[in-house]
């Protein structure tokens, strides 16, 4: 019995781990340093985005290094953001709705100031 307290207490945690939000900022700096990032978004940016899209699911959001540049701790990396139960116009039934972009950032949040790439 003794044995089993650990992995339980691990079981009623799990619902809070997958609770936890992230905002755009963290996931990029996680991704600049070991190459890709993924989570739930909160904040701002997901209150504003199930506004626009009239949803009411989670912003999921996965964010992948596409190269680094000389200059440290900057690259540029891919953002797929994928909003759960959104409802768009002419839609009758709430669907997961998926857009991407890209962008040259450094773990500071501002863009390099040189866009050599790294060689390695």
């Amino acid at each position: 019995m003794k044995n089993l307290l650990p992995l339980i207490l691990l079981a009623a945690s799990l619902p809070a781990l997958a609770q936890e939000t992230k905002t755009p900022p963290q996931l990029v700096r996680l991704a600049l340093a070991d190459g890709r990032a993924s989570g739930t978004v909160g904040g701002a940016v997901a209150d504003e985005t199930r506004r626009r899209l009239n949803a009411t699911g989670a912003l999921q959001l996965v964010v992948q290094r596409v190269y680094l540049f000389q200059q440290p701790d900057c690259g540029r990396v891919q953002l797929d953001f994928t909003q759960d139960a959104a409802l768009l116009p002419g839609t009758a039934i709430p669907a997961a709705y998926t857009w991407s972009t890209q962008m040259n950032i450094c773990a500071d949040g501002y863009p390099p100031s040189k866009l050599t790439r790294r060689t390695k």
